[in-house]
């Protein structure tokens, strides 16, 4: 028996909104900052569940359509950048996701260049 569930196309977003301290050490180019959150995630947990009944002498099946879900999300981590210069830096932090409950939360770590003008 095969099953095809054709194209699949959808639109998943978020939005989110943070709060970001750093602490300058105006004798040193490195700086360290912590931040905290809050946002929503939005059209995501679509499901197509198949539902097969084998109670009657022949096999029938037929999907269940489950729509999207809009969730809460909340995040806070921190960092340190290091300044080259005055407009060109390299940063390094940690942030921890909670989303919908503790089986959805993971963490991030992202290392990147900086460019202030």
């Amino acid at each position: 028996m095969t099953v095809s569930l054709g194209e699949d196309q959808r639109l998943i977003g978020s939005a989110l909104g943070t709060l970001t301290l750093r602490y300058p050490i105006h004798c040193s180019r490195l700086s360290p900052y912590v931040w905290a959150g809050g946002g929503a995630i939005f059209n995501g947990g679509e499901q197509d569940i198949l539902i097969v009944d084998n109670t009657k002498p022949t096999l029938s099946a037929r999907t269940e359509q489950r729509g999207g879900q809009t969730e809460m999300l909340g995040q806070f981590g921190g960092g340190l950048e290091f300044r080259f210069t005055r407009h060109l830096g390299w940063l390094n932090d940690f942030s921890w996701n909670v989303v919908d409950g503790p089986n959805n939360n993971f963490g991030m770590v992202r290392s990147g260049l900086t460019f202030s003008f």
